[in-house]
């Protein structure tokens, strides 16, 4: 259970630091970058839901 418990902790660092980065990357540009958006969706596992997403948006347009 430790070594669980280190790699969460590890994860909800990483976290962290990336939303850390994505904000003080929107003080100084005023905006989010799109860089840090996709770092923030990696980062808290929804890059498989906004893919998803997109997909099902993309073929709704097709038709």
């Amino acid at each position: 259970q430790k070594k669980a418990l280190e790699e969460k902790k590890r994860h909800i660092e990483e976290v962290i630091n990336v939303f850390n980065n994505a904000q003080n990357s929107a003080k100084e540009k005023g905006f989010l970058d799109v860089k840090n958006l996709i770092d923030i969706i990696k980062i808290t596992g929804m890059e498989r839901s906004v893919k998803e997403q997109y997909k099902n948006k993309f073929v709704f347009y097709i038709f």
